[in-house]
């Protein structure tokens, strides 16, 4: 028996909106839109404690009085006194500008932590929405070639009875035909024959339906998913949370004190599925 999962949600937790239907429209104006509005307040969040922090170590250093004799030649002549008042007053500058990191980075974590765990749990959802959305075939399924559903399925009904029991030779023949042709309806013709190939027992199938999956081309799965030169839209969620997890490590190395649990919280490896099946090595934890 095959399981049955509940609906996808947000990564473990309910929508923030509610979500009718999981379309690459949706991905379009919603889904992605929101994954780089969150990209881009982090990382306007991180480059805003940067400057504070570069700020307040040159006001520090700046801000330091300078003991002792200056001559005429520009040396600075120090008693033991003026040796030991120099190295107070440093001191006391250190630890100002060390409290002051310490504020400004109290106020990125408020500003980004809750965002990117926000990040992750679309990133999460991105995965789940290419295992059991967005699949080739999934996406192969829905086209339409722009046609209203009652005739849709009109075709479908016809066509899959025109195919039903031909020749294997005969079949591939329209399966190839179909290929060639390109069209949006071309797809519909390769959906029905993908569904005739796949009930047949197997000598009597001209091909393997792995081989016809991953030679068409499906419009709705390149948006979505694309490849490593060209990123769909849920790769882009992935990489738009990698990206700002990057930045939020190395803003938490650059002011030190960065524990490993500080940074797992907001930065956690997710790997995109390719046709439903484990990716390997594409996301790897930084």
């Amino acid at each position: 028996m095959l399981t049955l999962n509940p609906r996808i949600d947000f990564g473990g937790q309910a929508w923030p909106s509610p979500v009718s239907e999981f379309s690459l429209e949706w991905l379009k104006s919603n889904f992605y839109p929101a994954q780089r509005t969150r990209h881009d307040r982090v990382i306007a969040a991180i480059a805003s404690g940067e400057a504070q922090i570069d700020k307040a170590r040159k006001q520090a250093v700046g801000g330091v009085p300078q003991f002792g004799d200056r001559r005429a030649n520009g040396t600075i002549h120090m008693t033991g006194a003026d040796q030991q008042m120099q190295q107070a007053a440093e001191k006391v500058a250190h630890h100002q500008v060390v409290n002051a990191i310490r504020k400004i980075r109290e106020t990125v974590d408020a500003e980004c932590l809750d965002t990117l765990k926000a990040m992750e749990r679309a990133a999460i959802t991105a995965k789940t929405l290419s295992e059991r959305v967005f699949t080739k075939i999934a996406c192969l399924s829905r086209a339409s070639a722009g046609m209203k559903e009652a005739d849709l399925m009109a075709l479908k009904a016809n066509y899959a009875t025109f195919i039903k029991g031909v020749a294997p030779i005969e079949l591939h023949r329209l399966a190839q035909a179909a290929i060639d042709a390109g069209d949006p309806v071309s797809l519909v013709y390769l959906e029905c024959i993908r569904v005739e190939n796949f009930n047949r027992k197997k000598d009597d199938r001209p091909f393997l339906n792995a081989s016809l999956i991953d030679i068409i081309n499906v419009p709705e799965f390149n948006a979505a998913m694309g490849d490593d030169a060209r990123p769909g839209l849920l790769r882009q969620v992935i990489d738009l949370h990698r990206d700002a997890g990057i930045a939020w490590a190395s803003f938490l190395g650059k002011i030190g004190q960065a524990s490993i649990n500080r940074i797992a919280r907001g930065l956690s490896a997710v790997k995109l599925a390719k046709d439903g099946l484990p990716a390997a090595g594409d996301d790897d934890a930084v």
